[in-house]
């Protein structure tokens, strides 16, 4: 039987919401633990418009820098008319 692949798990967040900023300890603490057998593997997508606000998250998360990626909602909107 092949290998199964983990599971993604995309945490979208911004920098400004409360909840989010709270929620993504638990949302690495889940990868930590099911790490060991490499079942969920996380990214973490900032959607701020701002990307000094994801690098003030990512001095606090240094270690997990690898998993925070950063997507800018108004290229997000010039890439979606030009349609």
């Amino acid at each position: 039987m092949a290998d199964k692949q983990p599971i993604t798990l995309l945490f979208m967040f911004t920098s400004w919401c409360e909840v989010c900023k709270n929620a993504i300890s638990e949302v690495l603490e889940l990868e930590a633990e099911y790490k060991t057998g490499k079942k969920v593997k996380v990214i973490m997508l900032s959607l701020d418009e701002n990307v000094n606000n994801l690098k003030k998250i990512l001095a606090f998360y240094k270690e997990y820098e690898d998993k925070f990626y950063y997507f800018n909602e108004l290229e997000r909107k010039n890439w979606a008319s030009s349609f």
